[in-house]
């Protein structure tokens, strides 16, 4: 009975929450405005074969179609979006911190002397670095992926026999033999061949089908810039990482400071030496990408490349774009605008996805400044949300309940369940009762104010409107974690911990059930990277009684690192050993419940 309520829980979540995007996603969006646009570039310039369009939020394609002779297989040359490509992958470099933005280059690549020597990896990346534009180089042939050359060749002659065109960081002057030398830093440090550490960083965890770096020919000069060739979906995975902040599914891949950096101005007044004559005025570039859209705000990431491939990353309203094509960027540009512009049309006035909105980018530990000790675990189960709230009861004793949550909008609302263990503590019988309700309001009019939200609940007689926030910000988290609500299987499902890590601290918060069934949870916290928790069982005060110290009493511990985001169902991870008073579990192997690595 317990196993089989446990995960109803989570179906009927998911259930509810599928029923309410289905009624309000696709069905109030239409896009004819952007399909009359590429319909009209394909009648003005009838020698174009075809075109791919794909639109999506951070977790879902809204829109995707083909036009003339393309499909989902149909791969072409990227030109220079490959340059958004490449600043993602050099980025999972800085986050390993095998690279430093702003080192100067011949820490990494000595035989870069003098001024050219000092010029750093962001200059490199963002056109700002010194070295002349493609038309101005000595040796046109250095970036060619038929010159017979490997990166590090090319690079070598950069360095030997190409003069700088102006003093680094005093200029912008848009080109491709900056981010080569840049890739060549990417080799270095890693040891690895750029393709090779491609596929392994970015390849991988996208499953990207179709990219690589032949899209001018087949080569070993890569060409870090200009050279890459990919079909639709595979550049769509990348938009959908840049927009979700570095996540991808249930995986992060990059780090959300590192995508920030990527959308941060690296021009500001600096002279214009050259930018190509259709990008918009005032220069706006960041790590790899245009900043700026035609009216001049900074929306976001864009790169399109001189065949008209274009990806664009709105953050403004929460979308991507990526526009497939063959031709001339020339003839494209005004069209892709046009896209652009229908598209924002569309997202501004509606939610176009069959999954839900996201009520908050921040999921995680959430607590009432006024209330401390009393904390809130909102995660997201799939399309859904639930949680712990962790509290006390009339005697100060912890106790905790689920959340079953419905989401209304930028609402969630639903019952608390109380669990009991009718079972033993070997064999678990877990029962849920319903004993009051809660309602969470994330917009930005709740009453608790900007980066909160309003928190009003009820249990049994007693009822609170709290005002929470995050405990941990998305920005303190490392790149990779293992945040989230663990279990240890459906087979011994009803009790887990929620873990909690920064730069700094790492926190494992048991719920689980004392000997008389009641449920109860405990409290370890530890410098990041431990791994042996002292847990401390915690007496506080109730929900509406005068704030008094909490105070914690050590009951045992938990030993174990929580492995990468194993599933139900899947093998491996290494075994943890959990051994407090009244509650033992001497080998398990904690499975992630809640989506992960967020």
């Amino acid at each position: 009975m317990r196993k089989r309520l446990f995960r109803s829980i989570v179906a009927l979540l998911l259930a509810t929450c599928t029923a309410f995007s289905a009624s309000a996603g696709t069905a109030s969006c239409t896009f004819d405005g952007v399909v009359a646009e590429v319909e009209a570039l394909l009648a003005r310039y009838p020698a174009i074969p075809g075109a791919g369009l794909q639109l999506g939020y951070a977790d879902e394609i809204v829109f995707e179609r083909y036009w003339g002779s393309y499909g989902a297989d149909t791969v072409v040359p990227i030109a220079s979006a490959t340059k958004l490509l490449s600043a993602t992958a050099l980025m999972t470099v800085v986050d390993e911190g095998l690279i430093d933005l702003d080192a100067s280059v011949d820490r990494y690549l000595p035989q870069f002397e003098g001024a050219k020597g000092t010029m750093t990896v962001r200059q490199m990346f963002s056109h700002t670095a010194g070295m002349p534009n493609n038309a101005q180089l000595l040796n046109s042939r250095v970036l060619n992926a038929r010159n017979g050359l490997t990166l590090e060749e090319a690079v070598d002659l950069l360095a030997c026999c190409e003069p700088l065109l102006y003093s680094p960081g005093e200029g912008f002057a848009y080109g491709g033999a900056s981010m080569h030398i840049a890739g060549r830093v990417a080799e270095v440090v890693t040891g690895q061949d750029w393709f090779d550490l491609f596929l392994e960083r970015l390849g991988e965890p996208l499953d990207l089908q179709t990219t690589d770096y032949n899209g001018l020919g087949v080569t070993r000069n890569y060409r870090i810039a200009g050279g890459a060739q990919a079909n639709l979906r595979d550049y769509g995975r990348v938009a959908q990482l840049l927009l979700a902040e570095g996540r991808f599914g249930d995986r992060r891949v990059l780090s959300q400071a590192a995508v920030r950096a990527m959308r941060a101005d690296n021009v500001g007044d600096l002279p214009i030496l050259y930018a190509p004559p259709q990008v918009p005025q005032p220069v706006r570039y960041g790590i790899g990408g245009w900043l700026n859209e035609d009216d001049g705000t900074v929306a976001g990431l864009t790169s399109p490349g001189a065949f008209g491939f274009t990806p664009w990353v709105d953050d403004d309203l929460g979308y991507y774009a990526v526009l497939m094509v063959e031709d001339s960027n020339t003839q494209v540009a005004p069209f892709a605008a046009s896209i652009r512009e229908e598209a924002r049309a569309v997202f501004d006035n509606a939610w176009c996805g069959e999954q839900p909105r996201a009520v908050t980018d921040q999921p995680g530990l959430w607590f009432d400044r006024s209330r401390p000790g009393h904390g809130l675990d909102l995660q997201r189960y799939g399309n859904s949300y639930g949680g712990i709230f962790y509290t006390y009861d009339a005697t100060g004793a912890p106790e905790w309940y689920w959340l079953d949550l419905v989401q209304t909008d930028q609402h969630l609302k639903g019952s608390l369940l109380r669990f009991e263990n009718q079972g033993d503590q070997e064999m678990l019988n877990a029962v849920a009762s319903p004993v009051g309700t809660v309602e969470l309001n994330f917009s930005e009019t709740n009453r608790c104010g900007a980066g909160s939200a309003s928190f009003d609940w009820s249990v049994n007689e007693e009822s609170g409107a709290w005002c929470i926030e995050p405990l941990l910000t998305t920005e303190s988290l490392p790149r990779t974690n293992s945040n989230g609500t663990w279990w240890n299987g459906s087979a011994d499902s009803g009790w887990g911990l929620s873990v909690y890590a920064d730069a700094e601290q790492s926190v494992r918060i048991i719920y689980y059930y004392d000997e008389n069934g009641v449920p109860v949870w405990a409290f370890g916290q530890e410098p990041a990277g431990a791994s042996r928790f002292e847990i401390l069982a915690m007496t506080g005060y109730c929900r509406d009684c005068p704030v008094a110290e909490v105070l914690g009493e050590s009951i045992g511990f938990y030993q174990g690192v929580v492995p990468g985001p194993i599933r139900e169902g899947e093998s491996g991870g290494p075994a943890a050993a959990l051994e407090l008073v009244n509650w033992t579990r001497p080998s398990f192997v904690p499975r992630i419940l809640s989506n992960p690595a967020w």
